[in-house]
């Protein structure tokens, strides 16, 4: 309906021009005029088509979403990282949010290792890291001590990581020194700081195994 009535005053204003000239017309000027109301209606028709072209993507980008992703925003998203700006104006990468439930041991042993300040190095990229965090699960990650080691990661601190020496993705930092690297069952980590008890058997949905421990550093 919108293009009709879009198309019907430019169709009338047309008519209107080709009657004007017959009707000012005298004998062979009559002739031309037809000619030339033929040539004009010819060329205002030929034009219909790109007009409704016009339209038609005109209308279409009106209707489209106006937050669709970017392309760099969907490749993030299947990557398992997201693009976002930070204080300073500068494009930054996040890891997506830990998806996982934690059980109840896997909570306390995320206490334990924060209060003997132990600390995971990792980096936004990969996915070792993104799954040793989900091997936590969301509420015992949140209580973890990271250090994106990245630079272009959200919140890094490469710094820490060079005067760590930590040269793969993900490791474990331990008071005096000493490192774990590459990803690990809880129960390995239960076992560096003492704390007993820790059952494997009891951590249930876990993410898929890969085919290695971890990231080596860029």
């Amino acid at each position: 309906m919108r293009r009709i009535s879009f198309l019907l005053p430019l169709m009338s204003c047309s008519a209107t021009f080709a009657f004007s000239i017959i009707s000012e017309s005298r004998g062979s000027n009559v002739q031309r005029a037809t000619l030339q109301e033929a040539k004009t209606r010819r060329s205002f028709f030929g034009t219909i088509p790109a007009a409704l072209g016009f339209l038609s993507v005109a209308a279409a980008t009106t209707n489209a979403p106006a937050n669709a992703a970017p392309p760099i925003a969907i490749i993030a998203e299947e990557l398992g990282y997201f693009p976002v700006q930070n204080k300073k104006g500068e494009v930054v990468y996040v890891s997506q949010r830990v998806s996982r439930e934690s059980s109840k041991q896997a909570i306390e042993l995320a206490k334990k290792l924060s209060e003997q300040g132990v600390y995971m190095a990792g980096t936004y990229w990969c996915p070792h890291t993104s799954r040793q965090k989900e091997l936590f699960g969301r509420e015992a990650w949140s209580m973890i001590k990271y250090v994106e080691c990245s630079p272009k990661g959200y919140g890094a601190d490469p710094k820490f990581c060079v005067a760590q020496n930590v040269d793969g993705y993900p490791t474990w930092v331990f008071p005096g020194g000493k490192q774990v690297g590459g990803e690990r069952p809880l129960s390995v980590l239960a076992n560096e700081i003492g704390f007993q008890g820790f059952r494997e058997e009891l951590e249930k949905n876990l993410p898929p195994a890969m085919g290695s421990q971890g990231c080596l550093r860029s």
